[in-house]
């Protein structure tokens, strides 16, 4: 098919909106590599919400009309109105529960700055696997069920491929404060872009996360236990932070052997396998990219031959291979199970998310009690996976939900709003200037191993395409297989991995390079 205009398409909001390039996105026969290399996928999600008002009249360079809801509210545009709010949220995760934990003071800075009424938030949630089912039917039917919805960063592709959320880059071309510098690149890269390299933003930072592994302080500081470890290794038992925070792999699972006493039940770590979601995947990540694995090519989006290699096979042995020091039921092992294993002091350690650090301590193991340090290193080398989340504005809000929305990201980036997120709730900071706070340093022992793990290359995300989902479900299916014993070896988990998510991209015209002939006769 060819383009309306001559040269390159203009994939700007205001052409979009005046029907220049909409035609050819609606038409499904249009070609997907031609669309993905001219950028179209990441441009074509606009606001609906004001879409005229979104552009200068006369002007095809996308600047933000004075009018347009994006700047969300002011004096006058908002006064004396009742709304209602709704938001999406992962179901047990604390994180995205805090704005509703923290909405009082919305609704106060709504009414002092604005002078209208908001609500209380309603909200709905599901676990991690569960969430995108749940929000994506609301947004295919245009419907604001959900005006402003937290989600995991993977599905930055398939929210704005379809035109569901609202580009970020507009909203800071209105609202240049809230273009916040982060820390690293790693923070715009895992939360805010897609397509990947294209600098294009479409998220909002509402909970980066990085990992690390939990430790038993109070054990690692005994007296008799460091006794105990120099007569039987020779060696000191560090109990610092600056001595662990850059120990060896090898070096730590000497520490974790010592301390495994299942007898007495207390066991050496505890570490994610399940098939749900992408705990497997996320925990195993760590293991292949810190010993020279690679998961896929980004630029070529090709999968086989790269996710089955000999270093990611042996890296995944090295990962299921410390079953040894858990519970007979760790395949099953999600985020959950690692806080009330740990919580419950049943286990030395955890290699467990940063931003759930708030939750790592109880009654039983205190907080004083317990030390976090960022994950070991291989032979000098770490590579962490990111998690975390954005937040998404929903495209088909109206123009007072558009305001509304947009007051609420302002409220939440307000040093006032950030102070409470993570002084009382949690939160981590991500931003260049709350990294610098020394406050935020002293709140708990998480938060400086999680800004090691969020320096430049200590961590990276995953594919943020739209086949996302299918993709997750062949590798969990194949890994966690292989830690249950359905799948042989590490070997055969790859190899049906690999060649299956080779398979969903050649097929979605992502790749130009075909699966294996034999991909259709692979089973697990």
């Amino acid at each position: 098919m060819g383009w309306i205009l001559n040269g390159p398409p203009d994939w700007s909001p205001c052409n979009l909106i005046k029907g220049v390039h909409l035609s050819n996105i609606l038409d499904k026969t249009i070609d997907r590599r031609l669309l993905l290399k001219t950028g179209a996928a990441a441009g074509a999600a606009v606001s609906l919400s004001g879409l005229l008002s979104a552009c200068s009249s006369g002007d095809d360079s996308g600047s933000i009309a004075k009018d347009s809801p994006l700047y969300g509210s002011n004096a006058e545009n908002m006064k004396g109105k009742t709304i209602d709010f709704a938001y999406s949220r992962i179901g047990g995760w604390p994180p995205s529960a805090a704005p509703e934990t923290q909405w009082a003071d919305f609704q106060k800075y709504a009414m002092d700055n604005f002078g209208y009424t908001v609500n209380q938030i309603t909200f709905a949630e599901a676990p991690f696997g569960e969430l995108f089912q749940k929000v994506a039917p609301t947004l295919a039917s245009q419907s604001q069920e959900f005006n402003l919805l937290i989600v995991d960063s993977q599905w930055l592709g398939a929210l704005s491929e379809p035109g569901w959320i609202v580009k970020a880059d507009d909203v800071f071309a209105a609202n240049p404060e809230l273009d916040i510098e982060p820390f690293s690149s790693l923070v715009k890269n895992t939360y805010q872009v897609y397509p990947d390299g294209s600098g294009i933003r479409w998220g909002f930072p509402q909970m980066p996360d990085t990992q690390g592994v939990f430790l038993r302080k109070d054990m690692l500081e005994d007296p008799k236990e460091q006794a105990a470890f120099k007569q039987k290794t020779g060696k000191d038992l560090p109990s610092t932070y600056e001595v662990l925070s850059n120990i060896e792999f090898d070096d730590l699972v000497e520490i974790i052997e010592f301390f495994h006493r299942p007898a007495k039940g207390m066991y050496g770590t505890a570490l994610m396998y399940s098939k749900e979601y992408d705990f497997f995947s996320c925990a195993y990540y760590p293991f292949a990219y810190s010993t020279g694995g690679k998961i896929w090519d980004p630029e070529t989006n090709n999968v086989y031959g790269i996710l089955n290699s000999p270093e990611n096979e042996k890296a995944m042995e090295q990962f299921v291979g410390l079953k040894k020091y858990q519970p007979a039921n760790f395949a099953a092992f999600g985020i959950g199970d690692m806080i009330d294993l740990f919580t419950q002091g049943k286990a030395f350690s955890a290699w467990q998310w940063l931003a759930v650090g708030k939750f790592m301590s109880s009654d039983k193991v205190p907080a004083d009690k317990v030390i976090s340090i960022p994950l070991p290193k291989w032979k000098g080398n770490l590579i962490g996976a990111m998690g975390g989340q954005p937040w998404v504005i929903n495209a088909f809000n109206d123009d007072d939900h558009m305001r509304v929305a947009v007051d609420v990201l302002k409220w939440w980036y307000t040093k006032e709003t950030q102070d409470k997120f993570i002084k009382e709730n949690g939160g981590l900071p991500w931003s260049a200037e709350g990294a610098a706070n020394p406050e935020y340093l002293e709140v708990a022992h998480y938060v400086k191993p999680f800004l090691y793990m969020l320096e430049e290359g200590r961590s990276q995300d995953f594919w943020h395409l739209p086949e996302y989902a299918e993709m997750l479900a062949v590798q969990q299916a194949a890994f966690n297989g292989y830690a249950t014993g359905q799948v042989k070896t590490a070997k055969e988990a790859l190899e049906y991995a690999a060649a299956k998510q080779q398979q969903i991209l050649y097929k979605a015209g992502r790749t130009e390079t075909p699966p294996p002939d034999n991909v259709d006769s692979l089973k697990i």
